[in-house]
């Protein structure tokens, strides 16, 4: 049974705010199924993924009424930006609002990270998550496998 659907409009509007630490660990907790599934897929546990927050170079996150439901970051990785995106159920009564945000996000990291290539890696078995990533612009360039699970890896070149 699914409880949110991108076709219901959501009556509160969206807070959108710097990532910060109170935020992240919400939703990491807190995410989608897929997404957990997703995190372990690529080697991360909860607790794992809070700890890497120092790490992260930009980021940002929304509410409603003052309830985190999606974090948004990157990392730098050499000559790669590497953006990552988890959510809480909530997520899907801001599909709009969350699709304008992250594209002006991409927008802006793409200007400040011009000789970089602006990468996501995503499981397969995602596909709202593969659906919005093609919304925004990203193409799978490679792959590679967890067991029997595919991890796509996905780019931005436009």
């Amino acid at each position: 049974m699914q409880f949110f659907n991108r076709q219901i409009s959501a009556v509160e509007k969206p807070i959108r705010h710097k990532l910060n630490l109170p935020h992240f660990t919400y939703v990491v907790n807190n995410c989608r199924k897929a997404d957990e599934i997703e995190m372990g897929l690529t080697g991360f546990t909860k607790k794992s993924l809070i700890e890497l927050y120092p790490q992260i170079e930009d980021g940002l996150t929304g509410t409603e009424r003052d309830i985190p439901f999606l974090v948004a970051g990157t990392q730098i990785v050499g000559n790669e930006i590497w953006y990552w995106f988890l959510a809480t159920p909530l997520v899907h009564s801001h599909w709009i609002r969350v699709t304008r945000e992250a594209r002006d996000f991409i927008k802006r990291k793409k200007l400040e990270h011009k000789e970089k290539y602006h990468r996501v890696q995503v499981w397969s078995g995602h596909t709202s998550s593969i659906e919005w990533l093609n919304i925004l612009k990203f193409q799978p360039i490679n792959h590679y496998y967890v067991g029997d699970e595919k991890i796509l890896i996905v780019e931005n070149k436009i």
